[in-house]
């Protein structure tokens, strides 16, 4: 069972005025300015819960009771099932798990350059994650072009080479999402099995600013038919499609993201839910949509802070970069993205591997992330205090001038000093060329994984059938 880690603190920018502040801006803006959803069906749904609708518009606007009866219903805690039972997951807001990014078209490969994905890159990636004891829960890294089938073929690799829990960007509306579920039923073993232990989790995106698409909407529907959890997580950029104060970004996105919980809470009460809001604010002088930012650890804070309020585990996003080079750019962002969602208390997070601004994502940047997060597990531990890790009698031994190096404590509790295997610790001499003895050292692993690494295949009978219900989901495009 993998039970996630928590930082022995988190990092705090609000108060509690601050947190009310923006909950209160929330509410207010479901209610007030509403959202707009662009299906006839989600809106008579609504209009049927208590929520006031206009059709003309394509408007719903939410009752402050109604948003906090749906908050106070989602769990703060639930299963993530796995092909594997020992890959479960025990998702608990409060606690941090790590997966790769998702979506990118483009294979960053530090040797080779920037190509468009394939399938055995996607196979490749999932298998990458899979072998990686840090990454929780696994998605499939990148996307293939031009593939109307695409969210049934993601599904179909991620659930063939892993054992572990896997995560969807959606794809569709309420049709081909069914076959989806049809897909989990039968790797599950049944419905019952499938509603125990969900093997799959949702990642559905608003639009913002305050907007749901129609395929979006009756895929929430869908999925929470059958108690499958979901991430409802707005990309609103500061600045352009949000306000430019991070108060005000934050309290449209949770709006957003909030929307899709009152779907899910009003059609099946209980269901799994993770909300979130995007952590990076939109360059405003350079027109574009960067991965990193010095606001992102503010935002992600702040993030971590409401999902405490509201007792809702939240999407993060870290472990991604600009950059396009190993260079110190990369480096930089992608542990200081990891360290302000871990830090700042999110819960699932995400976009481990993003390169170039989400241009393209790095399968070799995935196995040094798995080393600056086996980094956060060992401070996660903090510092124990007592008669042993105090050593006074040992101190008083060896006294001035001596050494531990040799003696039975040193040897005893080696292992509590973390030894990394690919950030170098080189002398003073050390030749230029060996600046890229870091890099080299990590893409040797994730050939070494991506040869030796097997994951327990899927049963003839069950890929047949996942192989059918792909060729009969064509009908519905």
């Amino acid at each position: 069972m993998r039970r996630g880690i928590e930082p022995f603190e988190t990092l705090k920018v609000f108060g509690e005025k601050e947190i009310s502040e923006v909950h209160r801006n929330t509410l207010r803006i479901m209610e007030q300015v509403g959202l707009r959803v662009r299906s006839k069906d989600i809106l008579e749904f609504l209009g049927d819960n208590g929520c006031e609708v206009d059709f003309d518009e394509q408007m719903v606007y939410v009752p402050s009771y109604l948003v906090e009866e749906c908050i106070d219903s989602d769990p703060s805690s639930f299963r993530l099932g796995a092909r594997d039972s020992e890959n479960d997951v025990m998702f608990q807001q409060g606690r941090s798990y790590f997966c790769s990014c998702s979506g990118p078209i483009n294979v960053l490969d530090q040797e080779e350059g920037i190509n468009e994905s394939t399938k055995k890159d996607l196979d490749d990636s999932v298998r990458l994650s899979d072998a990686l004891k840090n990454i929780d829960i696994v998605w499939p890294q990148f996307s293939l072009p031009n593939d109307p089938l695409l969210g049934l073929h993601e599904m179909d690799s991620a659930l063939s080479n892993s054992t572990k829990h896997i995560g969807l960007l959606n794809w569709y509306g309420r049709n081909l999402v069914g076959k989806q579920i049809d897909i989990l039923r039968e790797v599950a073993g049944g419905e019952q099995e499938l509603r125990e232990r969900p093997l799959a989790t949702l990642y559905v995106e608003p639009t913002s600013p305050l907007s749901m698409a129609e395929e979006h909407a009756e895929a929430i529907l869908e999925w929470t038919d059958h108690d499958l959890p979901y991430i409802n997580f707005p990309i609103q950029f500061t600045g352009s499609t949000s306000p430019v104060t991070l108060a005000g970004s934050v309290s449209q996105a949770l709006a957003e993201s909030f929307l899709g919980l009152v779907i899910g809470q009003l059609n099946n009460p209980g269901n799994p839910f993770i909300g979130g809001v995007w952590p990076f604010p939109m360059d405003l002088k350079e027109g574009k949509s960067p991965y990193f930012a010095a606001e992102a650890l503010l935002i992600q804070s702040i993030s971590g802070q409401m999902a405490d309020f509201y007792g809702i585990p939240v999407f993060g996003t870290g472990g991604c970069t600009n950059s396009y080079f190993p260079d110190a750019q990369m480096g930089t962002e992608m542990a200081m993205t990891l360290m302000g969602a871990f830090y700042g208390g999110e819960t699932l997070i995400h976009d481990i591997g993003y390169t170039g601004a989400g241009d393209a994502s790095s399968m070799e940047n995935m196995v040094f992330a798995n080393e600056i997060i086996e980094i956060f597990k060992k401070q996660s531990k903090g510092v124990d205090v007592n008669e042993d890790t105090l050593a006074f009698d040992l101190v008083k031994k060896i006294g001035p001038g001596g050494d531990f190096v040799s003696t039975e404590h040193t040897q005893n509790n080696l292992d509590k000093i973390f030894s990394p295997e690919f950030l170098k610790r080189e002398k003073m001499d050390f030749l230029r060329d060996k600046s890229k003895k870091a890099m080299k050292k990590v893409r040797k692993k994730m050939k070494s994984i991506l040869e030796e690494h097997e994951p327990k295949p899927l049963s003839s009978s069950t890929q047949e059938k996942i192989d059918q219900v792909i060729k009969e989901s064509s009908e519905f495009l």
